[in-house]
């Protein structure tokens, strides 16, 4: 273990000397007697990366599509390259060694940390440096520094190389070729160690090295300037998986833990979307190659999140309008953007958009079609991959949303075809193709695979439904949107957050039951049973939920039984020993949602539906509820007891 990291130690900076005008033709002898030529240690030192990057799936290599890319170009012939000199003189063979050796320390140390983590002998090493404790660099500086400074330095002397050089085209292109996919496969290493072993501490002791925010924003620095130059723009894709996944890492504690950090807080407004537009148009709306869909969905995904950002900067300095940021100037009494950046830029932006939600909603297809076959529902591998592109693609799209929507920036007119299937379809996987996919893992014992990621999956959901866009495919109907708007409305009820992330759906739905002519409302016995919600609908129990309970020539009037339902379903969990203030808000957040002002009636408020045989049953958890609220507080009843305690009184008259 000490001597893999030594040996990685050793060829970074070997990899970071490198340079022809200090190079005298025995480069071969140099790689073997572990010379560093011309400059000194402590010049390369500072080159070494101390930055941060990191993603919680693809705890295997084996799952991640950069180990699969990594395998093709492993089994290209580029050792011939390394051997023969036909092509090449003795720098370009120096220069090929030199980056096979950072390939080959890092696949022995990769290899040294698993016989360590699996049983072997050992400790892990995590740091190098002085035996004194001083000048110490941990492994996840030295791994960073391979995504970032060292890709860079190689290909950079591989290039100013081919243009100083006299000699074949083709000999030439070989070389770069070959350095390239050196570069690449080292790269791939390093970003999978990075996301397998240092983006969380869960399994490990306390003096593990993790991805930090000085990590973070040396590998965004190092994809804007990967973005511009030709020669390096394939290394962005292994740096930004690595951001996704410290971002994914982030979010998901956030879900869990109420806690919110920002890694991009060092990145001013202006520079966070010139980045974003120019990863926009040389990997996605303009792709100079032929990209593979892999490749787009992870610089989508860091796309949306730059985006993210810029969006929250505007809003809390208090201009969250594109075009009034626009006009505006900067500390420095410049103007934002100019005319043309200002013309072109809220295009590409909507472009980016349609090509996301059209990404995300094939990815949820192939994930549903995916659960339903059954000579691929055991492939757990597939399982794992499926799940996590379906939910990366979606996070995307739901976000570039919100953004367009917060900045007032113009939408595509034809957005709502496709925008409107996403809907069912994100709404149907979350309901039923995820809970399949858990289950299937479950039992191989898998399931930590996704689990993370499925912890954003729910708030993805209602912030993807809350949307303007969202909203208004709500209101557009009352067939397949009422049967959706039911579905998700007990969902935020199974989870817990209704009060905090459904509020505008559920108030929509009882604005839908409110314009129903209450004279088509059905109130024979048999009527009133109409539509009755089973309430293990909403009880996350991995069950699929049938739409059919919902009947279109109804649908209006059953959702006053939906609203009743999570009333209902509210009082089940109800600690009857001391009243919480979240139960509090969430029953005085859906009683509410069923008052509406009455000018004719003398108390200015009523009841939607008061006939209906739900309400009925309410009224005595609902009087308990006040009454302890009541002996809790010293008969002094909280403003937010107001709709409650209206809503009951309403009810006896």
């Amino acid at each position: 273990m000490e001597e893999a990291i030594a040996d990685l130690h050793h060829s970074i900076h070997l990899a970071l000397s490198l340079n022809p005008q200090d190079f005298s033709g025995g480069g071969d002898d140099l790689l073997q007697n572990g010379v560093v030529p011309a400059e000194s240690s402590s010049t390369t030192e500072s080159r070494i990366s101390s930055l941060s990057g990191s993603m919680i799936e693809q705890s295997q290599r084996s799952n991640s599509a950069l180990h699969r890319l990594k395998l093709s170009l492993h089994n290209n012939n580029s050792g011939e390259e390394l051997n023969g000199s036909s092509n090449g003189g003795t720098w370009q063979r120096h220069c090929l060694s030199t980056a096979k050796n950072v390939e080959n320390a890092l696949y022995n140390y990769e290899l040294a940390l698993l016989s360590v983590h699996n049983g072997g002998r050992g400790e892990p090493i995590y740091h190098i440096g002085n035996e004194d404790g001083s000048n110490q660099t941990s492994i996840v500086d030295l791994l960073v520094a391979v995504l970032t400074s060292v890709t860079r330095h190689l290909m950079q002397q591989c290039g100013n190389h081919q243009n100083g050089v006299k000699g074949s085209n083709v000999s030439n292109r070989n070389f770069v070729t070959s350095m390239e996919q050196l570069c690449f496969t080292a790269a791939c290493i390093s970003a999978n160690m990075l996301m397998k072993w240092f983006c969380q501490s869960d399994d490990f002791n306390n003096d593990i090295p993790l991805i930090d925010e000085r990590h973070f924003s040396e590998m965004i620095e190092e994809v804007a300037v990967a973005s511009e130059d030709d020669l390096l723009s394939h290394f962005v894709e292994p740096i930004v998986t690595v951001v996704n996944s410290t971002l994914e890492r982030q979010r998901i504690e956030s879900s869990i833990y109420d806690w919110e950090g920002n890694f991009f807080s060092n990145l001013c407004a202006k520079d966070c979307l010139l980045l974003a537009t120019s990863l926009m148009q040389r990997f996605i709306c303009r792709p100079r190659d032929n990209a593979g869909i892999e490749t787009s969905s992870h610089i989508s995904l860091f796309i949306s999140s730059l985006l993210e950002h810029f969006r929250a900067v505007l809003a809390e300095a208090g201009r969250g309008k594109f075009g009034a940021w626009a006009d505006s100037f900067d500390e420095y009494m410049e103007r934002n953007l100019n005319d043309e950046e200002i013309a072109n830029i809220p295009t590409l932006v909507s472009h980016f958009h349609v090509q996301g939600v059209e990404s995300a909603l094939a990815l949820l297809e192939n994930a549903e079609s995916l659960m339903d076959s059954r000579e691929e529902s055991n492939n757990v591998e597939s399982i794992v991959t499926t799940v996590q592109d379906a939910i990366r693609a979606s996070m995307s799209a739901i976000s570039t949303t919100e953004t367009l929507e917060s900045l007032g920036l113009v939408q595509n007119p034809a957005i709502r075809v496709i925008f409107d299937p996403l809907i069912a379809s994100f709404v149907k996987f979350i309901l039923s193709g995820l809970q399949k996919a858990l289950g299937i893992l479950r039992k191989f014992n898998c399931s930590r695979e996704i689990e993370g990621i499925c912890n954003i999956a729910d708030d993805l959901l209602f912030r993807l439904c809350c949307t303007t866009n969202g909203l208004d495919f709500f209101k557009s109907g009352g067939g397949e949107e009422e049967e959706i708007l039911a579905l998700v409305l007990l969902r935020a009820m199974s989870v817990g957050c209704i009060q905090s992330k459904a509020k505008a759906l559920l108030g929509l739905a009882a604005e839908n039951a409110r314009s129903f002519s209450q004279d088509d409302i059905p109130r024979s016995a048999d009527a009133s049973k109409r539509q009755r919600f089973n309430s293990s609908l909403s009880c996350g129990d991995g069950k699929a939920s049938s739409l059919s309970i919902l009947q279109k020539k109804t649908s209006s009037g059953c959702m006053i039984d939906v609203i009743l339902c999570c009333l209902s379903l509210s009082q089940r969990n109800r600690d009857y020993v001391n009243v919480e203030q979240s139960h509090i808000e969430e029953v005085s957040c859906i009683t509410s949602a069923l008052m509406f002002s009455d000018e004719t009636d003398k108390c200015g408020a009523g009841v939607v539906d008061p006939l209906n045989p739900w309400h009925s049953l309410q009224l005595k958890p609902l009087a308990q509820l006040i009454e302890d609220e009541r002996y809790c507080t010293n008969e002094q009843a909280s403003p937010m007891m107001e709709s409650l305690i209206a809503y009951t009184s309403a009810l006896q008259g």
